[in-house]
């Protein structure tokens, strides 16, 4: 499964997917996940759009301020991200 993931992981966003994978441990909005990593916004969700299309990030609803928000949340482990970035 980890060479699976590997092989899906590599891409030409591979630095911000990684950096985007490692906050997403816990739902974030493409805001917040732009500001914590400190990418422009349109590549956070470039990259986001990138991940969910393979099934890497998944989403769901928020409500905030009440406004309803899409959040992102990271489907792999971390202990699964480390062995195959390392």
């Amino acid at each position: 499964m980890e060479q699976d993931l590997g092989n899906i992981i590599k891409s030409p966003h591979d630095k911000y997917e990684r950096m985007i994978l490692d906050v997403t441990n816990t739902p974030k909005s493409a805001a917040q996940i732009s500001q914590e990593c400190k990418i422009p916004i349109w590549t956070t969700y470039r990259v986001i759009h990138d991940l969910y299309a393979k099934n890497i990030l998944k989403t769901s609803f928020s409500l905030k301020d009440g406004r309803k928000c899409i959040v992102y949340k990271n489907r792999i482990d971390k202990q699964s991200l480390d062995l195959i970035w390392h």
